[in-house]
């Protein structure tokens, strides 16, 4: 039989439990203190994160703004009868040597030289050999050239080679749009792919290029609309008919000229002398010899009232007055005088003008960033 413990016993009992206790209630204390510690240096290093961002956001907008990246965009220039190219800054970046050189595109430019027409890069590196007929403006278009051989008319690629053997006429294959070109084959038109396939019948009495997925075709003597599967979307009903831009088309009946919609709709009717593609919001159009500009509903933005304009770009139109060529803005007024002999719309922020001296480009407040060489 167990006997009963002693009091002795039991005090030991109660005082180790005592202890035992003490000792958990330090270690939670201790661990409390920790947890307090480790939210503090959280809290100390989110504050420390907050203030430091911005100064690491300044410190690299610095460094940017220290090393501008160079703008897009290579222009021809001349100056003594020689042409090379500058950049958006002036700067001469391409070397005068060429007798011919026209604007890049898809990264390429053609340009004359001994005679024949090549193309290069934006390094001034001759990548397609000169050997092409020069008397020719070439360019790529969904990476195709179009380019003359022998009297014939046919396609390069990126790399000069001849992709689609060169078998048309004169005036007979037009330029790739939306990967499409027209051509004419025995007196009808039809369409060719980038690899020369015909893709369309040639079935058409005239055809035009491609835009937002429909073309203009001409059956007999009236125009309407196919789409790139060959299928009439708007019936032959025109007496002439434009490209689609924003969702608009100029076309004639009836000797005058309004804008009809992709399905054959005309939004517009037709009350003007001449009409021409939409540029964003506003078309050019022609009324008793003076030319105006018109919304989407066939209202006036801006009064036919210049004896000669022309489409905007880069929200920027060319007009004349007394014989000499300015700009004026989307409200019609003249934000460059007119004061050129001739003028060439705004792309990549600057515009070609000519004026005694020779050849020069302009910005959209018309300073120098070429002064005009011959």
């Amino acid at each position: 039989m167990v006997g009963a413990a002693s009091p002795i016993q039991t005090c030991r009992r109660i005082m180790r439990r005592i202890v035992t206790v003490l000792q958990r209630l330090q270690t939670a204390q201790t661990l409390r203190r920790k947890n307090r510690m480790k939210r503090r240096l959280v809290i100390f290093l989110l504050c420390l994160a907050v203030f430091a961002a911005p100064l690491a956001a300044d410190a690299r907008s610095k460094r940017h703004k220290a090393t501008p990246k160079p703008p897009k965009g290579l222009f021809p220039v001349v100056k003594d009868g020689k042409w090379g190219y500058i950049n958006p800054s002036g700067k001469l970046v391409v070397p005068m040597k060429f007798e011919a050189a026209y604007p890049f595109s898809e990264g390429k430019a053609a340009v004359v030289l001994n005679d024949k027409l090549g193309f290069i890069n934006v390094s001034g590196r001759m990548i397609i050999k000169n050997q092409f007929f020069k008397d020719v403006s070439s360019f790529f278009s969904c990476g195709r050239a179009r380019i003359p051989i022998n009297g014939k008319w046919g396609y390069i690629d990126p790399f000069g080679n001849i992709l689609i053997a060169p078998r048309y006429e004169k005036d007979s294959a037009l330029d790739f749009s939306e990967n499409l070109a027209a051509v004419r084959i025995d007196d009808k038109w039809g369409y060719i792919d980038v690899r020369g396939n015909l893709v369309i019948k040639t079935i058409f009495d005239e055809a035009r290029s491609f835009s937002q997925g429909l073309a203009a075709v001409r059956v007999g003597d009236k125009w309407g609309y196919i789409d790139k599967k060959g299928n009439q979307v708007v019936s032959p009903r025109f007496d002439d008919a434009r490209a689609f831009t924003e969702g608009r088309a100029a076309v004639r009946t009836g000797g005058k000229w309004g804008y009809t919609s992709r399905l054959g709709f005309l939004e517009v009717q037709p009350k003007f002398d001449d009409a021409f593609p939409f540029s964003g919001t506003m078309a050019r159009v022609v009324v008793d010899g003076k030319t105006g500009y018109v919304n989407k509903l066939g209202f006036y933005d801006i009064q036919p009232q210049l004896a000669r304009a022309g489409d905007f770009s880069e929200n920027l139109a060319w007009f004349e007055e007394g014989g000499k060529y300015g700009f004026i803005d989307r409200k019609g007024d003249p934000v460059i005088p007119a004061k050129f002999v001739a003028v060439r719309d705004y792309y990549n922020g600057f515009a070609q003008v000519e004026t005694d001296e020779g050849f020069g480009y302009i910005d959209k407040k018309g300073a120098f960033l070429w002064k005009p060489t011959r």
